[in-house]
């Protein structure tokens, strides 16, 4: 059974070659200002029973991916993670420009 995607998580999967679930992950983080840790879980797996180290891995898979891409997540402490405004503002020009 394939995982579904929005729009958005798909786009991010094509351009940037990701897993579902780091296109999903990536997706959270675009829409949102600092994106919680159970937030990013659920996007990332849809369940809330996962270990809670899946979020952390898929952040560090994310990071290694798009370093090449200028894509930055930065940490919030005990908030979650967020994309760094750089990041946001290229994302939104080419979400405009792409569909992303």
């Amino acid at each position: 059974m394939q995982a579904f995607l929005d729009p958005l998580a798909a786009a991010c999967c094509t351009q940037f070659q990701l897993s579902p679930a780091e296109g999903r992950c990536l997706a959270a983080l675009v829409r949102g200002d600092t994106v919680n840790n159970r937030d990013l879980q659920h996007a990332i797996s849809g369940n809330l029973q996962t270990h809670p180290k899946n979020v952390a891995v898929t952040i560090l898979k994310l990071r290694q991916k798009l370093a090449d891409h200028g894509v930055r997540i930065i940490t919030a402490h005990r908030r979650g993670y967020r994309l760094d405004r750089n990041t946001k503002k290229m994302l939104a020009v080419g979400r405009n420009a792409s569909a992303i």
